[in-house]
């Protein structure tokens, strides 16, 4: 049995790349996701925040918003006028596409509701 790479992609997840989230063949997630995914076309540069938690400023940075309404949303800034958002409930940094949700959706989101639990 093969063993699995220890620090896979931090764009690979359940068998879809989040740039784009196409749905990646089996040879590409073993050549790249679990491999050199520093030669992925896809991958751009990774900035690492809070415990080195990865952060893709391509597809996660934007304009810092005030006010936050949910309290398991914290903001990073990156460089400039920039920022990224992470749920603290979720332990992820969230996506440009995953805060809009996040802001419109947040008083009925899952993964808030199971944190209060």
């Amino acid at each position: 049995m093969e063993a699995q790479p220890v620090n896979p992609c931090p764009l690979f997840n359940r068998g879809k790349c989040m740039v784009d989230g196409a749905p990646l063949s089996k040879e590409a997630v073993m050549s790249l996701c679990m491999g050199d995914f520093q030669q992925c076309e896809k991958y751009e540069s990774v900035d690492k925040l809070d415990n080195n938690k990865f952060v893709m400023p391509s597809i996660m940075s934007t304009d810092c918003l005030e006010p936050i309404t949910c309290e398991f949303l914290r903001r990073g800034l990156i460089s400039g006028p920039k920022c990224v958002y992470q749920c603290v409930a979720w332990g992820k940094f969230l996506t440009r596409i995953q805060l809009e949700k996040c802001i419109k959706y947040w008083n009925t989101c899952p993964i808030r509701k199971e944190y209060h639990a």
